[in-house]
């Protein structure tokens, strides 16, 4: 999965990104974050929370606990000028590819603020899907949805899931018709 997500942001040519720093239950992404972070060509921010909204930081040392034991960057408040992909963790998704999260909001506020939007990928441990519309018009939709199991992309007709190794095993068999 870290190496689809890699692949992913490398071969869009993505040059300012929002990754997350993971909290246990979360993908652990920080391998990709820290060899991200070594490239002079790109740059990487992180969230910073403020109030009910978060801002960004560029992702230096120190990392320090923040609000909700949130790891946060010891970097400066950066002004929104352009994110061209945001990584954002989930818990599942439902039928229109929005987010199922953490039941604050945060990420659906921030991309909200942004004027260019940016690609948006979803990294989940757990892959959770919901059959139905469960979310609202607010909450950010998916253009890519990783998961250890498969790969789900937004296509104009719907979602288009690929390399879906033994998820028969895992869910019903008709999971993927639901699409």
């Amino acid at each position: 999965m870290l190496e689809a997500l890699e692949e992913i942001l490398l071969k869009n040519d993505f040059k300012h990104i929002l990754f997350y720093y993971p909290l246990a239950g979360e993908f652990d992404l920080k391998k990709l974050l820290y060899r991200f972070k070594k490239r002079k060509d790109i740059c990487i921010y992180l969230p910073k929370l403020n109030g009910d909204e978060f801002d960004i930081v560029r992702f230096r040392h120190p990392i320090c606990k923040g609000r909700f034991s949130l790891k946060e960057s010891g970097g400066k408040i950066q002004s929104i000028e352009k994110i061209d992909a945001m990584v954002v963790p989930i818990l599942g998704w439902d039928k229109l590819a929005r987010r199922i999260g953490f039941g604050r909001g945060y990420y659906d506020r921030f991309y909200a603020k942004l004027s260019n939007k940016p690609y948006i990928i979803f990294v989940s441990l757990l892959g959770l899907y919901v059959d139905t519309n469960i979310t609202q018009d607010f909450d950010i939709g998916a253009n890519i949805i990783l998961t250890p199991y498969y790969r789900a992309r937004r296509k104009n007709n719907g979602m288009d899931v690929d390399k879906p190794y033994n998820l028969d095993r895992l869910y019903p068999s008709s999971f993927f018709y639901h699409f």
